[in-house]
Parts: C-alpha cells; sequence; structure tokens
C-alpha cells in the first residue's frame, strides 16, 4: 500500500514536459523548451520600450510597411530571445523559425548580422499583409494587464501598428503612444503618435491585438487556440464598451486610465 501511495505522490509531482523535439540545423532559428509565458510577453513590452526608435528600421536596413511593422518586430525579438515565431502566408501556410528553406544561408549569434534570419524575415513580411493578421493573432481585452508595449492593433485590410508606450500619468493627450509606418514597403522612419484608430470590425476581429502563441503538437508546429489565451477577449466589439464615450478611443483611454485630470494641465 506505502509503495502504491509512493508511486501515486511521484506521479502528481512529477514535471510535465512538452513532446521531444528534434531540431534542425538547418532551421532559422532554435528554439529548446523555449516558450511564450506571460513573463516573456513582459520581456517583449520592455524590449520593445528600451529599444524601439524612429530610425529603428533604417539602422538596421530593413524595408516595411504598416503591416511589416508588427510583424517585424515580434520575429526579431523571437529570434532575440529564441522564442518560437509564426507567421501565416498569403496562401494560408505557417511559416515559423522552423522553416528550412534558407538553410545555404549562414547564421550568426547577432540576429542584425544573421543572414539566414534576415532572408527568413524578409521573405516572412512579403508574404504577410493586414489580410494575414486576424489569423496570427487574437482580440484582448482593453485593460492595463493586457495592452502593453508591442501590442498590436489593425484597422480592417487598410492599416496597422503596434503599441510603443503606454503612459498613465496624464501628461500625454492619450495613453497609447504607437509606432506606425506608411505604404509602399521601403527603408523609413517610423512615426510615433496618439493611438488613433476607428471602431474595431467583429468580423475580422481588427482592434487591438496580441499575437497568438506558436505550439509544438502532434509532430508539428501549431498555433495555440485563440479562446484559449489569458488575455483573450471580445468586449471592445460590445455596445457596452462604449456606453458613455463619444468613439473607440476615448473609451480606450478611460479603460486605460479613468483618472479626470484638469483640462489646463493636459494642455
Amino acid at each position: 500500500m506505502k509503495v502504491l501511495i509512493l508511486l501515486l505522490l511521484l506521479f502528481l509531482t512529477s514535471p510535465v514536459f512538452s513532446e521531444t523535439i528534434v531540431e534542425s540545423p538547418h532551421q532559422v532559428w532554435k528554439v529548446g523548451e523555449r516558450r511564450w509565458t506571460i513573463e516573456e510577453e513582459a520581456n517583449y513590452a520592455r524590449w520593445i520600450e528600451a529599444n524601439l526608435t524612429e530610425d529603428f528600421f533604417i539602422r538596421h536596413k530593413i524595408a516595411v510597411d504598416c503591416a511589416d511593422v508588427p510583424y517585424a518586430l515580434r520575429w526579431i525579438y523571437a529570434r532575440i530571445a529564441r522564442l518560437p515565431a509564426a507567421a501565416t502566408t498569403k496562401d494560408n501556410k505557417l511559416i515559423g523559425h522552423w522553416s528550412t528553406h534558407w538553410k545555404h544561408l549562414p547564421t550568426h549569434t547577432e540576429w542584425h548580422k544573421d543572414l539566414r534570419f534576415r532572408k527568413a524575415l524578409l521573405h516572412m513580411l512579403s508574404e504577410t499583409t493586414t489580410r494575414t493578421l486576424p489569423l496570427d493573432t487574437y482580440p484582448i481585452r482593453v485593460d492595463q494587464g493586457s495592452v502593453t508595449s508591442g501590442t498590436p492593433f489593425f484597422v480592417t485590410e487598410s492599416h496597422a501598428g503596434v503599441i510603443g508606450r503606454v503612459i498613465l500619468d496624464g501628461s500625454s493627450s492619450h495613453p497609447l503612444q504607437t509606432w506606425e509606418a506608411t505604404s509602399p514597403a521601403k527603408i523609413q522612419k517610423i512615426s510615433g503618435r496618439d493611438f488613433l484608430t476607428p471602431r474595431p470590425e467583429s468580423t475580422i476581429f481588427s482592434g487591438l491585438v496580441k499575437f497568438r502563441w506558436p505550439i509544438f503538437k502532434n509532430e508539428r508546429w501549431e498555433y495555440l487556440p485563440a479562446t484559449e489565451h489569458l488575455f483573450y477577449s471580445l468586449e471592445q466589439y460590445s455596445s457596452d464598451f462604449y456606453e458613455g464615450h463619444s468613439d473607440f478611443v476615448e473609451a480606450v483611454a478611460r479603460r486605460l486610465d479613468p483618472t479626470d485630470y484638469d483640462p489646463s494641465e493636459k494642455l
């Protein structure tokens, strides 16, 4: 009886490991057992705040348009942190860090000198648009815990960007400050401005979103279902979300920072 109890305790307290992954030396980068977590999302937000400037893509010689900004930043950080990254192409194929199409190119410890990574990055950017963003992201609740630096947003099929900083002391016109680029794709400065976007569409789940987490399951990489992510919510599409506010921009601002500031101080 004691043996059975000991075996049961051992079973219940043993760590649960993910499926064993045999990584190829030819893939874009290796991740080992590293996976996205809430803590890694926080690390990503801090990296955005510390590293993203208007000349970021000029310094690294990367051509981008508006939809490329969220995709490029996510992949670059994932490469630095050795985390999984994926993207859905225009023909509905999932590519990612595991892809081996660029095995003929050399790698490097620094991402911006890694020719294999840079080629994969440019290919991914050429295969993704605002139309693919709904496939790679999920809508989130609007609060201080979920809307962080690096959080993407997009407007139907016309525009996208990322949150660059969240300011909650009333010193800015809107709590969310964004980084955005223009079309067509080119090596360009990105512009910082106050969050400004129309009401999101529930048909394509536009608005404030986060990237889905790639997981290894059944011997292949796929996305964790959108509804299983901690920040998942459809609240920004509900009429209740706008109650008492003039538009989506104001509703977001009040959700993040409900403090009433003196108008002259904000001015």
